[in-house]
């Protein structure tokens, strides 16, 4: 037997390692990923809504646009808010229920296009079409400012850039049964005196909550409130035109009235 043969028997045979993880490792790994997903998770939902966000302003900056144009062709007066219904006719005491416009179908000739008026982190809307004229006809997930549904001239109007047009708002089921699932028309009144409505249901005190919180909701308020939907904000569309984001909270009365701002809204007290 030669040296060299001898010396390759003689040699120990290397020990083959186990490379599954042990627990610990395992653990160690699962903690990780669950970090980093509570990490991520809020920020994708972040990106997700504010992509949202942009959505919803295009639309509101639309709607801007139409309600500008509106104005030039109605001899500068802007939108009307209010329902209008055709006239009663002999034993037909339901005529808004068959056919009536507010300011949605009024502005649809300039925006011609119903999606417009429906935000993506709303709120189901039904009817969806805007050209629904039917059972109070149909209304979107945005509201406008309760200070301009009368057909303000634009010489009423001292800050036109500062001035709120239209926002976006709850729904509400105005028929009890899931028939209707709306929005209002209008959002309410800054103030209690401006509407003759109680502390608790101006605007400046809604804007404090979300439709949803009970302090909203226990006083019937969801459909006429701000919804702060968009990163704890909402779109407005303005009378100039323009369209922004503004946080909860952070409106003020400069926003709201087309002329000079009321004494008693500019310190209000607190709202309850």
């Amino acid at each position: 037997m030669s040296a060299s043969f001898s010396a390759r028997r003689s040699s120990p045979v290397p020990s083959v390692r186990n490379s599954a993880f042990t627990l610990i490792e395992l653990l160690v790994v699962i903690a990780i990923i669950a970090i980093l997903a509570a990490i991520l998770f809020p920020v994708f939902a972040q990106a997700r809504e504010k992509a949202r966000q942009t959505s919803c302003l295009s639309n509101t900056k639309q709607m801007a646009l139409g309600i500008a144009m509106y104005t030039q062709d109605y001899d500068e007066k802007t939108i009307a808010g209010f329902f209008a219904c055709p006239p009663l006719n002999a034993g037909d005491a339901e005529d808004c229920e068959k056919n009536a416009t507010h300011w949605p179908q009024r502005l649809y000739p300039y925006v011609k296009n119903s999606n417009v008026y429906l935000c993506p982190s709303g709120p189901r809307v039904n009817p969806s079409d805007m050209t629904v004229t039917t059972h109070f006809a149909a209304g979107p997930a945005y509201a406008l400012n309760w200070h301009m549904t009368d057909g303000k001239s634009l010489g009423a109007i001292d800050r036109p850039a500062d001035l709120i047009m239209l926002g976006e708002t709850g729904v509400n089921d105005w028929f009890g049964d899931g028939s209707l699932i709306r929005a209002a028309t209008t959002m309410n009144p800054w103030h209690e005196n401006d509407g003759n409505t109680p502390n608790w249901a101006s605007l400046r005190c809604q804007q404090q909550y979300r439709p949803t919180d009970e302090y909203i909701r226990s006083r019937g308020q969801a459909a006429w409130a701000v919804d702060w939907r968009h990163n704890d904000g909402a779109n407005f569309a303005f009378s100039d035109g323009h369209a922004k984001w503004h946080r909860r909270g952070s409106l003020r009365p400069e926003q709201i009235y087309p002329g000079a701002v009321p004494d008693y809204a500019v310190n209000p007290g607190t709202c309850n």
